[in-house]
């Protein structure tokens, strides 16, 4: 382990996690919202999110079942999407459907959370619901886990996801309230980019990690709040 990596770990460590778990009730990557309207929208998203997030390890049953799931939601989806965007979420799909059958299960863990994107971009969202930019935040935790886990480490893409996360995130902090949280973020941001400068795999994993939890909190402190 470098010594740059030790020093990230002591700094994203230095703030108290307990405290959020102990305030926002932090259950790692549990991804439920009261606050999102229960919409086909909605149900797809968080079916493509637990692809992603399972994809590896997936087994066939439970792959198509998930897919199954989506279908079913379909009519719904159609109902709130332009033709472009029906056409774009469904080619999105096909892909996932090509790259399971292919073997490729890096290109369908890439390929959900794309779709989870495509999805929770399209949601309409009023005042009192969760901000998109948390939902990205999210996004962004995931991706990078799955480009990380990719044996030619595609440095490009992890760059220009970080660079997004940190764009959404400097919109999104003058929302927060809680000081630690709005701080532990911030140092997860700064760990993605030193990871990202240092070429550090191990370290762009933990960071992901931490952004996901916090994402956590972030959920959590708009149902607080």
């Amino acid at each position: 382990m470098n010594k740059k990596f030790v020093f990230m770990l002591v700094a994203l460590l230095s703030t108290p996690l307990l405290y959020f778990a102990a305030n926002y009730g932090i259950e790692k990557n549990n991804n439920s919202n009261a606050v999102k309207k229960n919409t086909a929208l909605s149900a797809s998203a968080e079916i493509f999110e637990n692809i992603a997030e399972s994809a590896r390890v997936m087994k066939p049953k439970e792959f198509y079942e998930a897919m199954s799931r989506h279908e079913g939601n379909k009519a719904g989806i159609r109902s709130l999407l332009s033709s472009a965007q029906i056409s774009e979420i469904d080619e999105i799909t096909a892909l996932i459907g090509t790259a399971w059958t292919d073997g490729e299960k890096l290109q369908v863990a890439l390929g959900a959370i794309e779709a989870y994107r495509f999805l929770e971009t399209a949601m309409k969202r009023g005042p009192s619901d969760l901000p998109l930019n948390v939902s990205m935040l999210d996004y962004s935790g995931f991706k990078l886990t799955i480009l990380s886990s990719a044996k030619n480490t595609d440095w490009s893409s992890i760059e220009s996801t970080i660079d997004d996360a940190n764009q959404w995130w400097q919109t999104l902090s003058p929302q927060i309230k809680d000081r630690d949280l709005r701080q532990a973020m911030d140092r997860t941001m700064l760990a993605f980019q030193q990871a990202s400068r240092s070429r550090d795999k191990a370290m762009l994993v933990y960071a992901a990690e931490m952004d996901l939890i916090l994402v956590d909190a972030l959920e959590k402190s708009f149902l607080v709040h």
